[in-house]
Parts: C-alpha cells; structure tokens; sequence
C-alpha cells in the first residue's frame, strides 16, 4: 500500500510541476523508510517498466523501447543508482557540521540580503529581496542561501575539511549498504578529490581546476557545485537526525520462509551506530525544520502548515546544468516521537515546496491514513 502510494507520489509530483509550467518533469524517486531501523517501506523510481518482460528473455522490440532517449531512462532506478545535487536539502549538513565544529551557534545571526559577493563572484538567493538579518533557525526555515554561503566561506577559512568530512560521516558519499544490487556513492568534493580529478592529462586548465577555491566550498554549503547524491543517501542523512543521531543500513529483506510459508531464517543487518552528535544540536535542527513546515514563513508552510500530523522537513531546489530545477523535500514526522522518513525528489520539477513537497503529502496521507487533504502547486521557496 505505501509502495503504491510512493509511486503515485511521484506521478503527482511531476503533474504538479507541469501545472506550475514546468513542463520538462518527467521522472522522480521516493524512499519512505522506518527511522529507527532503516527497515524500507517503500522505494519508488519512475518511470518504470514490466519486469515481467525480462522472464524467459525480453524482445528486441521491448528493449528498444526502454533505451529510446524519448523513455526517460526506466531502467535506471533513481532512488539508488540516480546521481543529482541535493539543493537546500543539504543545510542541514551545513547546520549539524556548524554546531558541532563551532563555526554556527543557535544564535549565530547574519545578514542574509539577495545576492552575496566573494572574491568577485556573485551569487543569488532563492529569493531576489533577501531575508534580512536571520539567525540560524529563521536561515533553515527560510531556507536563506546568502545565510548559508557565507556559512560555507567560514568552512573554507578554516583550511580543512570539516564541512566534508561531517557529510560523510551522514552517509554521503559512499554506499548506504543496502541490499540490492546497483546502488552508486555519489560524490562528496575535496581538495583531494579536485586534485584527482582534474589532472594535467585530461584537463587543460589542470592548474586552475584542480584547485579548491572558496567558490567550492560556498555552492557545497547549498548542496551544488560537484555534490552527487542519491535520494537514498538524503533519507539516511534525515533518518539520523530524526532518530537522535544514527546512521541505519537501509534494507528490503525481512527474512527467508520455506515454499509453505514457515519462517527459516530473519535476516539480520548493522546496527544503527552512533555520530557523536550533541542531542542538543539534534533537539535544535529538528525544532527548526518543523518551523520550516508549520509556520508562515517556512518554505513548505503552504503544503504542512495545516497538515493534521507534525511533519518536519527541508525543501531543496537543484540546479542542473541544461535542465530544469530539481524539486526534492526530505522529512519526517511525528516530529515528536519520528516513524517515518520520506524523501521525494522530482527531476525537472522546479522549487520544492512546489512539486515535491506536495507529493511527500501524498505519501504521509497513506502512512496515517488521513483522507481528503490534496495539494498541488502550492508553497514557495528553495
């Protein structure tokens, strides 16, 4: 039933993203997953195909289908192996990097106007007004860049890999575990990384490239630049902050039964292992994306602010190069006694609050079995 309602999601997601004229969304994922144990719910990618037509060999004619550029990829299951910047979604490891290392405190307030200039450059915020000065709650809430980049040039200033380093260790960059074929890393960047990459061989400005600069660390801090992530890893991120501090192993298995339906053998996977996050910096992260989705000014206000269940949440939109925004939000709720995580992220989608948001809605309605409550293209923010 969640399955189904996570697939349906991401339909409804794409069909509010054309109602709000983005018309280029044509595919999406959605994990819905217990946040204690890891335990997946549901893991929808779309569009999808009949794995019925492989059995016994699938046709040419069939298989020409799946691979035509005009079906959007079915074969690649986007909630594992699909690579994308996670937009806004990712301040919240900008947040928990900041506490713990010092850099952020609650109270750390700064201005946040509509465009920030570091060494020449200039960058935009969702919002071409600005948010005024903000503090750190009011920057996730509103969910501020020009908060956020001056953030990520703190990092940098500090000539580490603080702000990285903490993105690993939420489950970025590397394999969740979980127990199916195909799942991808992603990239999380570093000075090493650049260094690796962009070599005097295969890159004709190696010399430049292969530098970090401030301007890598200032896109970092709002989830762009060369950040890769699966939706997968977004659910683990947000998992552990709504389950006080936890990293889970992902997983579809449940057991093995014998063909008459005995039970043979539980399958078992890693414990949930501890971050060493304060709980003060998780009660503080969790406090603040329930304000960004229960009052006015938060950027999914639109969608949960009357919603009868306390859902926490970040939205996120992603810049791609040639293509549409992405549309992602990330969640959980009950927020005072967290269930459940879902993670819907919408390709070409435009803003969050927009098209996956909504869609999440959809999906928390099934998950609590609250009937009649339908948004679309409602919301507003990054």
């Amino acid at each position: 039933r969640i399955q189904k309602a996570a697939e349906q999601a991401i339909q409804f997601g794409i069909a509010s993203a054309h109602a709000n004229n983005f018309a280029q969304a044509n595919a999406g994922a959605a994990i819905v997953m217990d946040a204690h144990s890891g335990a997946l719910l549901a893991m929808a990618s779309y569009p999808s195909y009949n794995p019925s037509w492989f059995v016994g060999g699938i046709s040419a004619r069939r298989y020409a289908a799946l691979t035509r550029p005009q079906a959007d990829n079915p074969l690649l299951n986007r909630a594992i192996a699909g690579e994308y910047p996670t937009g806004s979604t990712f301040k919240v490891v900008d947040t928990i990097a900041g506490l713990q290392t010092g850099v952020l405190s609650p109270s750390t307030t700064l201005d946040a106007p509509g465009t920030y200039t570091n060494h020449g450059l200039l960058w935009h915020d969702w919002n071409p007004n600005g948010h005024g000065v903000v503090d750190l709650t009011q920057a996730l809430v509103q969910s501020a860049d020009t908060y956020f980049y001056q953030v990520g040039y703190d990092f940098y200033l500090r000539k580490g890999t603080e702000l990285e380093d903490w993105a690993k260790r939420l489950g970025y960059g590397r394999g969740t575990g979980i127990d199916v074929p195909g799942e991808v890393a992603g990239i999380v960047p570093t000075p090493a990384w650049r260094r690796a990459t962009y070599t005097k061989k295969t890159d004709p400005n190696w010399q430049v490239d292969s530098l970090w600069k401030p301007g890598n660390s200032i896109n970092l801090a709002i989830g762009q630049g060369d950040l890769l992530a699966t939706p997968l890893q977004v659910a683990v991120n947000y998992a552990a902050i709504a389950n006080g501090g936890y990293a889970v192993t992902p997983h579809l298995g449940l057991r093995i039964d014998s063909p008459q339906g005995t039970a043979l053998q539980n399958l078992r996977f890693p414990a949930p292992r501890s971050l060493g996050i304060a709980s003060g910096n998780l009660a503080f992260l969790r406090n603040a994306l329930r304000e960004a989705a229960s009052t006015p000014a938060g950027t999914s206000y639109g969608v949960f602010g009357s919603y009868p269940v306390a859902v926490a949440g970040k939205t996120g939109t992603a810049q791609v190069a040639g293509k549409g925004n992405y549309s992602w939000y990330a969640s959980f709720a009950p927020v005072n006694d967290p269930k459940y995580v879902v993670v819907v992220m919408i390709e070409q989608g435009g803003e969050g609050a927009a098209a996956a948001a909504p869609a999440a809605r959809l999906i928390y309605n099934a998950l609590f079995n609250v009937k009649g409550t339908v948004v679309g293209g409602v919301g507003h923010g990054d």
